[in-house]
């Protein structure tokens, strides 16, 4: 899951962090002073816990989806 990018092609990628869409990537990755780490590594560890955010969103969306069908039957009657 993890990709590194040489250079920053958006707000979702950075060299410094090591590529990634920050509110899912794992604390370490943003700040591994705090854990004891000279720089980021990317790890099956990072990987899990960015994975385990996807799967965190997937019931919101879904919800949000499912709202919007709703409310578009709703206004049909």
């Amino acid at each position: 899951m993890t990709i590194v990018y040489d250079d920053a092609s958006g707000p979702e990628t950075t060299t410094a962090l090591g590529g990634g869409t920050t509110p899912f990537m794992a604390p370490e990755l943003l700040s591994p002073s705090m854990f004891g780490k000279k720089r980021c590594q990317v790890s099956k560890e990072a990987d899990a816990y960015a994975f385990g955010m996807v799967v965190l969103q997937v019931p919101l969306y879904l919800s949000m989806v499912s709202d919007r069908i709703l409310k578009r039957v709703v206004s049909r009657c």
